[in-house]
């Protein structure tokens, strides 16, 4: 470790203090051990002897469950700058960690990595600066470090639980659910249509809603987030593709939907409306200001971006008094990744994809996420997207709690070009059967069926209600 000055001298070489310490625990206490080698890496140590040392340990928690003195010392031995067996029985002797306090050391031992890897960024950034690099390229080194940053944040494990104690947690949920009648929701999703089959939207998990252009994504999530809001639930929608006006004039329509004199959202944004039309929209606009719902249409942020931005809104929300319940992002396509898989378009959705569902475990709410679909659900007869359509997008489909595809056969169908009389009478048929009709494909659900739910839906008002309205 290079020190740029004596003060930071000063500070690391207390954080290699407590370095020594917690390997000498983990020597002492397998316990310790595990728990400091399923959240550390050797690259959090700064001390040499004890990254190389901690390198050696974790290799043999993970095949043995435990760390031999014996054996630790003679490996580090063939190491060039390994500690030597006095050093790490000077570390065992002379530890101070135990079981209740091991988390705060491995805490401490990360934020004295991130103060390092903050400082060697910044003096990077500071001579890209000097030698003439371009600002996009230099504000990457910071964002990239702030990313790997966060990673090792989220790698921060919970303790494990007695089954007893989490089979009570069950109980209790299941005597609340009872006593709602069997209707009980923990995030209710505003639709009863879907809240019905999937026993609503549920904090920690993330729910991925996947389909092609047109087929009604952002309609679905606005109209879910504006409904789940009148419900009393805190909404958070981050739009990384439309900015907040498009996203909000959407809604406003939606929420005039329901009333007199509703307005297209596209005459909305032309201001082809009357005056009836116009005091509708008003009504809309003081009913929707009361909602718990908070906008943010900042492009190209990356999962750590969105959760520290994601935070900000939690507080504000806890000011009014709601708590975060749905963070939304349209679209997955359009969230920025690290550097770490440059180039390796699946890896980084695969990157992108865990982020965002520990981010759901972290703001304790759910994420719902769309994405956009590949062209080769229009190459097949029947274009109702499956989740073989996710194969090539990373993890998605493994790390999404619930996958939902948007399908209106309505839009298809509006595009065939029957060319005798009898397809002419068949396709008006399928249109009639269409009409205003959106398919929720449910293709996941960890805690419960697959299916369809069918909706009705009209993208002209960025309207989506149950089927029978």
């Amino acid at each position: 470790m290079t020190y740029h000055n004596a003060a930071e001298m000063k500070v690391f070489e207390a954080g290699a203090l407590l370095e020594m310490d917690l390997m000498g625990a983990m020597i002492s206490d397998p316990a310790i051990a595990q728990t400091a080698c399923e959240i550390l890496n050797a690259d959090h140590f700064m001390a040499d002897p004890v990254a190389i040392a901690f390198d050696i340990a974790q290799d043999m928690v993970r095949k043995d469950g435990r760390i031999s003195l014996q054996i630790l010392a003679a490996r580090c031995a063939q190491q060039e700058h390994g500690p030597g067996s006095a050093d790490i029985a000077s570390w065992v002797s002379g530890t101070t960690i135990v079981r209740q306090s091991v988390m705060s050391a491995i805490d401490a031992i990360i934020d004295g990595w991130a103060r390092r890897s903050l400082l060697d960024a910044s003096y990077r950034a500071g001579e890209a600066v000097s030698t003439g690099e371009a600002p996009a390229d230099i504000s990457r080194i910071l964002m990239d470090e702030c990313d790997a940053i966060q990673s090792a944040r989220a790698r921060r494990t919970t303790a494990p639980q007695k089954i007893g104690d989490i089979a009570e947690l069950a109980m209790r949920s299941a005597s609340s659910a009872y006593e709602h009648g069997g209707q009980r929701v923990e995030i209710s999703a505003g639709i009863k249509d879907i809240d019905r089959r999937t026993n609503g939207l549920r904090r920690k998990e993330l729910v991925l809603i996947g389909g092609r252009p047109s087929m009604g994504k952002t309609v679905l999530v606005t109209s879910i987030i504006r409904q789940a809001a009148h419900a009393g639930h805190g909404c958070a929608l981050f739009s990384l593709e439309m900015s907040s006006e498009s996203i909000t004039t959407r809604m406003l329509s939606d929420e005039a939907f329901g009333f007199q004199h509703p307005t297209k959202y596209t005459d909305i944004f032309a201001g082809q409306f009357d005056r009836r039309q116009w005091d509708a929209l008003a009504d809309a606009q003081q009913r929707m200001a009361q909602l718990p719902i908070i906008i943010d249409e900042q492009r190209g942020l990356t999962v750590s971006e969105i959760g520290s931005r994601a935070r900000r809104i939690r507080q504000q929300l806890e000011e009014q008094g709601k708590r975060l319940d749905i963070l939304a992002i349209d679209y997955l396509g359009l969230v920025r990744p690290s550097s770490t898989y440059r180039g390796n378009r699946v890896n980084e959705i695969g990157e992108i994809s865990a982020g965002l569902k520990q981010l759901a475990q972290d703001l304790d709410c759910c994420v719902l996420c769309l994405q956009q679909l590949s062209r080769g659900v229009e190459m097949r007869e029947n274009k109702r997207p499956t989740l073989a359509d996710l194969r090539d997008s990373g993890t998605l489909e493994q790390d999404a709690d619930l996958v939902g595809f948007v399908y209106r056969d309505e839009y298809y169908a509006e595009r065939e070009e029957p060319t005798t009389d009898s397809e002419v009478l068949l396709l008006e048929d399928r249109l009639e059967k269409a009409r205003h009709k959106l398919e929720f494909i449910i293709a996941k659900q960890r805690n419960g069926p697959v299916g369809t739910v069918e909706l009705w839906c009209d993208v002209a008002f960025a309207a989506v209600r149950n089927l029978a309205r």
